[in-house]
């Protein structure tokens, strides 16, 4: 009968101080609103939209908070 788990048996040579080496997580929204969708997809949007611009990181928050809120209100609103 075949381990499900085996130790590797070079695991005493990489750390011998008890270093911590997290996994890089990513912020995943889990929602079934369809309100939640929607925001989740403008900001997709406005990201591709700004991504290549040739400014500084708070220019381009600026910018794509502008589009979302233009993609929000009505012409004759803004």
């Amino acid at each position: 009968m075949k381990k499900l788990y085996e130790d590797d048996p070079r695991a005493e040579e990489f750390d011998k101080v008890g270093r911590y080496y997290p996994k890089p997580t990513q912020l995943v929204r889990e929602s079934n609103s369809s309100l939640s969708f929607v925001r989740d997809h403008q900001e997709e949007l406005a990201n591709e939209i700004v991504k290549d611009w040739d400014c500084s990181k708070d220019i381009k928050d600026q910018k794509k908070r502008e589009i979302i809120f233009n993609m929000n209100v009505d012409k004759k609103d803004r």
